[in-house]
């Protein structure tokens, strides 16, 4: 007898407000439904109702269950009122079993026997055979489930890989937020019934990939499928692309991550830098800035605790079972019971910051900026503490009774736990050029990361280097291995991941904005924490190519096209040209030492200026340097050309002018009191903004000063000049347009919630743009025009040379359907039909207007 009902039975009512099957029920399971089996007309009526009925994961309609079962409505009707004992009919009419252990009851033949078993895989290929054949919502969203359950993987596969069936799934919802929580459950769907990296169809992983895209706008999946699997790619969906009969911005070439690539997930949590992760099973710990620990769930990727205690940023993170430890800048470590979220312990006796922990086997390990290592017994507290560093400690590792130590005096240290005084330090070893900011050990195998920008490998028992593994372009901040892989992270914002035996590169990840500050792995998953707040998780998969996208190494700052020249100029320091058809890259420019800030063209001279304090002026055909222009002594923010007049801007607070044919200075413009940050010329009219809030109009012949323009309450980012007006943007969020010949004022544009950072201007239309949106004005009247002033003034918004921009990531088409990127918008440019986007990453979108061809244009 069941605890809940001391001396009579259940009531169905009470069982269906129940969690588990009472002892005892299985009885009355039985008489109910052989007298259900008797009403509907046998055995096989019986199991063909509660089939579908058992194995669906949400109610079904009469109307649903008479077309799954083949059978007339009215039929279906009898049916289910025979069994309304047993069925819970909701208000929209829809019926399931009154509770689920009904459902757990039926399908195990051991408790419900022969008779009455209900073969749930018969309810999978029913409804299966149903959501193939139509086109409901029930059926787009449990479609994929009912296949893979009836075992129809095949039928699973030829849907996923359906670029109309796709669409529909991905269309389904009011708003963002709806489809965004559809396409989530299909993904995981696939991630639960073990499809997701299936070679089948990439669509699961494509879908993962692109959700912050297609959750916006459903029409961009033609426009995502070409930037992620490529124009001339051969996988289905691809293949069957289809777009609708509107215009869309379509990319000329593989732009965007592919659905291979090993980014899986990012988590977001964290309000500053993330300092410190680590994997285990299906928990992810890390360690912020922020003086949090987060601990979330892998699969799903919900925080499950946050942590809060330490009074400084956390720097170190480590994890074994059910305990968590934590190492701060307050000086502390602390223990926390990893269920609860609860602190255990304090560890105090560093003298300075803990900048790493450990733990083995209840040994928790911490290193100090005090320049020792101490070990803590997790339960006691007992500790030991090992001097023998000349600089502070960055790293600790422990394996077994060893530990090793990375110290900014250049060594790894290791020690014997069981020595426990100074002599325990058993060898040095020194190789690094720089301080060593991380350790790790596996077996007899010790690797290092250094400042030096390479990750070394040693024999723990000889103290012999194996190999040095180079490749990073900055700091290695963090290394770990396992099961002979080793992965490491950097401040250049990639993981790269090396054979431990032979010491070859296997993968090169990137996906951070900001420096990788520590990795961890466990089997084929990496996860990664970096200083864009951010925990990324990754999964490299043995014999699966890894597809290289063409692009910058860092951050687009400028793009400049003329004909059919497009240039970029970027952070690595390079000089780009791009085919604007193809959208492949003709040639790279290498001369600064410096990140590019600014490209300008005309003809075919490009000029570039960079904070290696130098212009340079290079040929687009033949591709060569022409010449370097020095002069300023600080970073050039800014370059402009016009006939054989190049104009400069640097933060040495200066404006210059020079010959481009010549290469000698003409002009030194003083005047600013702060650097200048963008710099514009038309005819014989310079024009200049500054730090310094104010925007000065130079004569380019005589370099006299015209008018100095006040009103910006904060520095002016942006200028350009055009039919008689300077307009400026600024970060006091406004753009204001003037007189060039008198100076005065003309217009205060106010509507931007963030700084202004570009403008243009074309006849009497001005555009200005900031991070939350692009406005259009009328110049004589201040009023705020249609987005797209080609359709309010029958002007071309190309001639403007601006792309709307929103959200930081979405390009937008008036009247069609825009493009999204992965990483922020960083430079723009518009000639006709042609965009061109740079992003944070490095990347180069070259994107076409198409005003509705074919597909089969498409894959030409």
């Amino acid at each position: 007898m069941h605890e809940k009902k001391q001396g009579g039975l259940l009531t169905l009512e009470e069982i269906s407000h129940g969690d588990a099957i009472p002892n005892g029920l299985g009885g009355m399971f039985k008489e109910y439904f052989e007298r259900l089996q008797e009403k509907v007309g046998g055995e096989e009526t019986y199991k063909m109702l509660l089939a579908p009925i058992v194995a669906a994961r949400e109610p079904l309609s009469v109307e649903q269950l008479s077309a799954v079962l083949q059978l007339e409505q009215h039929i279906m009707d009898d049916m289910v009122d025979d069994a309304s004992n047993l069925l819970y009919r909701g208000g929209d009419g829809r019926v399931a079993l009154i509770h689920k252990r009904m459902a757990d009851w039926l399908s195990d033949r051991k408790q419900s026997g022969r008779q009455l078993y209900v073969d749930i895989e018969d309810g999978h290929k029913a409804l299966a055979k149903y959501c193939s054949s139509r086109d409901g919502v029930f059926s787009l969203r449990h479609a994929i489930f009912h296949s893979v359950k009836s075992d129809d993987r095949k039928g699973a596969f030829a849907l996923l890989n359906d670029f109309a069936w796709v669409r529909k799934v991905i269309s389904v919802g009011d708003n963002e937020a709806q489809r965004r929580a559809i396409i989530g459950n299909l993904i995981r769907d696939c991630v639960e019934l073990g499809i997701y990296f299936a070679p089948e169809s990439d669509t699961p992983r494509f879908l993962n990939k692109a959700v912050h895209a297609l959750s916006y706008d459903p029409n961009e999946l033609a426009s995502q499928v070409l930037a992620r699997f490529g124009n001339n790619s051969e996988d289905p969906l691809a293949h069957r692309l289809q777009q609708r009969d509107r215009p869309w911005l379509q990319p000329v070439r593989e732009t965007l991550v592919h659905p291979r690539d090993p980014l899986q997930h990012a988590f977001k949590g964290h309000t500053a830098g993330v300092m410190s992760v680590v994997l285990e099973g299906d928990r992810i710990v890390s360690g912020s800035w922020d003086n949090t620990v987060c601990i979330w769930d892998a699969k799903s990727g919900e925080v499950k605790h946050v942590l809060k205690g330490h009074s400084g940023p956390v720097l170190s993170v480590a994890s074994e079972g059910d305990i968590i430890v934590s190492g701060s800048a307050d000086m502390t470590a602390r223990i926390w019971d990893a269920d609860s979220g609860e602190t255990q312990q304090i560890l105090q006796d560093h003298t300075d910051e803990i900048t790493s922990v450990a733990i083995k086997n209840k040994i928790v390990v911490t290193g100090s900026r005090d320049m020792t290592v101490r070990t803590w017994n997790a339960e006691s507290g007992e500790q030991h503490h090992f001097e023998g560093h000349s600089g502070e400690v960055n790293s600790v590792a422990i394996e077994g009774n060893t530990v090793v130590s990375g110290s900014d005096d250049k060594t790894v240290r290791t020690w014997s736990l069981c020595a426990r005084e100074e002599q325990h330090v058993f060898r040095v070893f020194q190789r690094h050029d720089k301080a060593v900011k991380s350790v790790a050990i596996e077996n007899n195998t010790i690797v290092s990361g250094s400042d030096d920008n390479t990750v070394r490998v040693w024999n723990a028992t000889s103290g012999e280097e194996q190999h040095v593994l180079e490749g990073h372009s900055g700091k290695v901040t963090s290394v770990a291995i396992q099961a002979g892989t080793i992965v490491s992270g950097s401040l250049d914002r990639t993981l790269r991941t090396w054979s431990a035996r032979s010491g070859d590169p296997q993968h090169v990840l990137t996906g951070h904005s900001l420096g990788v500050n520590s990795v961890a792995i466990e089997g084929d998953s990496l996860v990664s924490g970096s200083a864009d707040n951010l925990v990324l998780m990754w999964k490299t998969l043995p014999g699966e190519e890894q597809p290289l996208l063409e692009g910058h190494s860092d951050v687009v700052k400028s793009v400049a096209v003329e004909g059919d020249i497009i240039v970029t100029g970027s952070d690595d320091g390079t000089v780009r040209i791009w085919n604007p058809e193809s959208g492949e890259e003709k040639h790279t420019f290498k001369g600064h030492s410096g990140q590019v800030n600014s490209v300008a063209i005309e003809g075919e001279c490009i000029v570039s200026g960079s904070a290696d304090h130098s212009v340079r002026v290079w040929n687009a055909s033949p591709p060569q340097e022409e010449r370097v222009l020095e002069g300023h002594f600080w970073y050039v923010n800014s370059v402009a050309i016009q006939g054989d007049t190049i104009v400069s801007g640097s933060s040495d607070k200066t404006v210059r002018t020079w010959s481009a044919e010549s290469g000698e200075t003409q002009h030194v413009l003083k005047g600013h009191s702060s650097h200048v940050n963008c710099v514009a010329i038309e005819a014989k009219t310079i024009v200049s903004a500054s730090a310094d809030k104010t925007v000065r109009i130079w004569n380019a012949t005589s370099g006299e000063v015209q008018h100095v323009l006040k009103g910006h309450s904060a520095e002016v980012n942006v200028v350009a000049i055009g039919n008689g007006i300077v307009v400026s943007g600024s970060a006091d969020k406004t753009a204001r347009l003037w007189n060039v010949e008198s100076g005065n004022e003309m217009r205060l544009l106010q509507g931007h919630s963030s700084w202004v950072d570009r403008v243009a201007v074309k006849g009497d239309t001005v555009v200005s743009q900031s991070y939350d949106r692009t406005c259009f004005w009328n110049a004589r009247t201040g009023e705020e025009l249609n987005p797209d002033p080609s359709i309010t003034l029958g002007v071309d918004s190309s001639a403007c040379a601006v792309v709307v921009v929103s959200d930081g990531v979405q390009v937008r088409l008036h009247g069609g359907v825009g493009f999204t990127t992965d990483h922020a918008i960083r430079a723009t440019a518009r000639l006709g039909n042609v965009f061109i986007i740079g992003d944070s990453s490095g990347m180069v979108h070259i994107l076409h207007v198409n005003t509705g061809e074919s597909v089969a244009a498409l894959q030409s």
